[in-house]
Order: structure tokens, then sequence, then C-alpha cells
């Protein structure tokens, strides 16, 4: 099983696009090698098809410390961003990602990012109008 070289993985907060404070936004760069320097394949068994991103919670993001995968969306080859909304619980999310070929075959995943979800904020009540 050949893996892929090169796949790059950028987390935005709110910088673009407005991303709410309880949702995160991930952009990559796809793979265009294998890991022997070869160029990666547009079509046959060695082609990516498709991009996996794992979310999980956990105290740290650190290598073997991703923690239980709580959610994987399986992303087309074409599409180099994934949005995750509505995050809970209130911590840290960790992400990564592996290209999966055409032949079954899975890249090494990426190294984590992380995003922290802060407790909302409690607002303050309006103040009391009259008008005479």
């Amino acid at each position: 099983m050949r893996y892929f070289f090169g796949l790059l993985v950028l987390l935005s907060f709110a910088a673009h696009g407005q991303v709410a404070v309880d949702a995160a936004k991930l952009t990559w760069t796809n793979a265009t090698q294998l890991v022997d320097g070869q160029p990666l394949p547009a079509t046959g068994p060695l082609s990516v098809v498709q991009t996996w991103v794992q979310r999980s919670v956990a105290s740290t993001c650190a290598a073997g410390a991703f923690g239980t995968v709580a959610q994987v969306l399986k992303v087309p080859v074409a599409d180099t961003s994934a949005l995750f909304e509505g995050l809970t619980p209130v911590g840290r999310h960790c992400f990564r990602l592996a290209h999966v070929q055409e032949n079954g075959g899975l890249s090494a995943w990426t190294p984590a990012v992380s995003k922290v979800i802060a407790a909302p904020v409690p607002k303050a009540k309006p103040p009391t109008v009259t008008i005479s």
C-alpha cells in the first residue's frame, strides 16, 4: 500500500467567511505525489477518490492522543474544505485528514489541528425603558 505525501491542512477560526464560534472550517491542499516521489495519478487504482476528515474531542491533539473519533466526513476529492457546525461539547475539538485511493488504500493521517469551543458568554438583560 502506498501512502500520500503533502496533504496540507489549515483550520479557519473566523478570518475569511466568518465561521461561527461553535464551528470549524478546515481547508486543505490535496497531495500531488506518492510517498516515493512519483506523481499521483489522476485515474486508476492509485488515484485519490476521497478525503476522510475525522473529529474527536480531547484534552490534547498530540500524536497518539487524538481521542475517540466522534465524527467522520467523507469528502469527494474535488472538494478541499469541510465545515463542522454546532460543535458540542465545550472543549478542544481535534481534526485530522487522510486520502483514500480507488484501490481502498488509506494515506497516513495528517498531524491533528484543533479548535477550542468556548462556553457561551452570558449576555446582559436589555435596559428598561419608559416614556413620558
